[in-house]
């Protein structure tokens, strides 16, 4: 009896993995990418908003196009550690943003441990940057642009993720 009750549960555990284990995986796959490929551009738009504002007050620094860029100056690292802070504060995840920047995320939990102590310590010149790319990204990406050649796509990246299970669970 217990043999038989065994081969059953076996067999149920089976038939349901193939069922719906195996869908699941290939949509969070999809879902994965999707996401990544959304989040890969509104964190190259902020990256692109905060290198601007660097390069209008320092000039001599337009030779760096991008924070995965190594320079450990300090008026570049405040840069990047105000971009790493905002991305952080709209919702990106420590390891997204590191992978955007080329670093691991220890560097980017680094960054933000920074950039609130900056702000916590009144340190006026990190305060300066952090206001003038807040004001730069409510310019290029907020609520109702003023440059619309720039602006964002302000659709969240986990609407994507809704749909495509909304969609799986359909059609089971």
């Amino acid at each position: 009896m217990l043999d038989e009750e065994l081969i059953i549960t076996k067999s149920f555990i089976k038939v349901f993995e193939e069922r719906h284990i195996q869908s699941e995986t290939i949509t969070y796959i999809i879902d994965r990418e999707a996401r990544w490929k959304c989040e890969k551009e509104i964190l190259a738009q902020i990256e692109k908003i905060a290198i601007d504002d660097m390069h209008r007050a320092h000039p001599e620094l337009d030779y760096i196009k991008s924070f995965s860029h190594r320079d450990r100056r300090p008026k570049v690292l405040r840069y990047a550690q105000a971009f790493q802070y905002v991305a952080y504060k709209n919702g990106f995840k420590k390891t997204a943003i590191a992978r955007h920047i080329k670093r691991n995320h220890a560097s980017i939990i680094n960054g933000i441990k920074q950039a609130k102590n900056a702000l916590f310590c009144d340190s006026q010149k990190f305060i300066k940057i952090y206001l003038s790319l807040l004001k730069s990204t409510y310019y290029h990406v907020g609520s109702i642009s003023t440059n619309v050649k720039r602006q964002n796509n302000p659709k969240s990246a986990l609407i994507v993720v809704r749909h495509e299970r909304k969609n799986s669970s359909t059609s089971d």
